[in-house]
């Protein structure tokens, strides 16, 4: 892929020619041929910067040879070639590559969802916030579902808590169809275009433990075996941006327990289609997250009114897949509902994912699985381990082994999974399980969040000892049970 760039007081435009076969593979399809982002910095930005954000936005594309029309370092040319295949030129042995500021800020891609947020209340103040803004050049309306409005509040919401933070605009999820980004990573451009600006010394993101080690999804990944770390960790390494993801050893029920324990968590939403403070509790994320914020609240709902819930078409749907996305968080939501004091049990849609996930005890999810730190910048962890204290348990070895062991086949026959899975598409369909409401507003099923007082040294009744400051902040910690 060659890539012309045109860079003119704060916007930055990308012009992708594709070469030979490119564009490569058949979805989701390169419809378009430029990337503009804006605002970027006005004064040169480092040219092995300029190409890993190229890099990213044509990755899925590309044949193996990036073509910039600027040289780029021979250090950035060999991580390249080293974690991804691709050869990146051409090079000059006197560009040099962008060093990394010694004790500046961690860059934190941020979206405003919980588990950036939790990234945030882990990495704390000194963090800067970069956010990348869906957008139009050409005065055509977005389409699509997303609504930044409540990204955008949120960034606003931690900006006045201290957290600096830009908003980025780009077309770049219009280079594809169906439109999104072309690379999980591609959202860390921002943080990437004003790294030399900022002095930004290390790039995180709330990339949690079922996508950071697949757990949930097949079989269990090490990390260090992730795009994060294997293939992409010398590119960002080598622009003087190593990778530092904070919560990569996070659940998502742990992530909404920080989040919704931090300073910067009170406009926290997964869902990108919502009102800020109001999201729309139809799609998916909103299915998920509020399963497990219903387990850490233990504040169900009637069991006809949470099968309502979760019989919405996009719910329902994903709740039919095989596997599940993030089975294994809704093993542990499942496992809390049929444990609970205060649910009244007549959810079959709750009791068949029950059935479904049976044998698979989740409860490690509520600790933090510590071997997913390893990665991180040496100087970083002390701290980020410190801060994880505050608000989680680390995993014993055996719930560590939990994790490693971990697959779909650990729990249940296939005969068994496979009469479980009848019985939750008979409960989530509404021909079969008629639980009535016409006029539900799912809005209404937003759950209450378990805000809770953070730790200080300073107030009345703070032990010394870690495990008894843990019972205090975990409705469900090992030691408060």
């Amino acid at each position: 892929m060659r890539v012309r760039t045109t860079h003119e007081g704060a916007r930055l435009v990308l012009r992708l020619t594709p070469r030979g076969r490119e564009p490569r593979g058949s979805f989701p399809h390169m419809v378009a041929r430029s990337v503009t982002f804006d605002p970027v910095p006005t004064d040169a930005v480092h040219p092995d910067l300029v190409a890993l954000v190229a890099l990213l936005c044509v990755h899925p594309w590309q044949d193996g040879r990036l073509e910039m029309d600027r040289p780029v370092s021979q250090v950035f040319a060999a991580a390249a070639q080293y974690g991804l295949g691709i050869e990146v030129g051409p090079v000059d042995p006197a560009v040099e590559p962008r060093p990394c500021p010694q004790g500046g800020p961690v860059a934190l891609a941020y979206s405003g969802g919980v588990d950036c947020t939790a990234a945030l209340e882990v990495l704390g103040a000194t963090a800067h916030a970069y956010y990348q803004q869906r957008h139009r050049f050409d005065d055509q309306p977005l389409g699509g579902k997303i609504d930044p409005a409540a990204a955008l509040a949120a960034v606003a919401f931690i900006a006045d808590q201290g957290i600096a933070t830009r908003v980025v605009r780009t077309d770049v999820e219009f280079l594809r169809d169906p439109m999104g980004f072309p690379h999980d990573l591609q959202n860390a451009a921002p943080a990437l275009l004003w790294a030399g600006h900022d002095g930004t010394s290390a790039l995180s993101w709330g990339t949690v433990l079922t996508s950071a080690t697949m757990l949930g999804a097949t079989a269990y990944r090490p990390y260090e075996q992730s795009p994060f770390v294997a293939e992409f960790g010398p590119v960002f390494q080598a622009v003087g941006l190593p990778v530092a993801n904070v919560v990569a050893g996070v659940s998502e029920v742990g992530t909404a327990v920080i989040a919704a324990r931090s300073a910067y968590g009170p406009p926290a939403a997964s869902c990108q289609r919502g009102e800020p403070g109001r999201p729309c509790m139809r799609c998916w994320k909103c299915g998920r997250k509020t399963l497990s914020t219903l387990g850490v609240t233990d504040e169900w709902p009637p069991g006809a009114e949470l099968d309502r819930f979760l019989q919405q078409e996009e719910i329902a749907r994903n709740l039919r897949r095989r596997p599940i996305k993030v089975e294994v968080a809704l093993a542990w939501a499942a496992a809390r509902y049929a444990a609970s004091s205060t649910a009244d049990h007549e959810s079959r849609v709750m009791a068949a994912l029950h059935d479904l996930t049976r044998g698979n005890d989740a409860t490690p999810l509520e600790a933090s699985f510590t071997p997913a730190l390893d990665p991180l910048p040496a100087r970083l962890r002390p701290e980020v381990e410190e801060s994880l204290a505050r608000h989680l348990d680390p995993m014993s070895p055996e719930q560590e082994q939990w994790v490693r062991d971990w697959t779909l086949e650990s729990h249940g026959s296939p005969a068994d999974r496979d009469a479980a899975r009848a019985r939750l598409a008979e409960a989530l369909d509404p021909a079969t399980n008629p639980v009535g409401g016409e006029d539900f507003d799912p809005t209404t099923m937003a759950p209450r969040q378990p805000r809770r007082q953070p730790d200080t040294d300073d107030r009345p009744g703070v032990r010394a000892r870690l495990g008894s400051r843990v019972a205090a902040r975990w409705p469900f910690s090992r030691s408060g049970r």
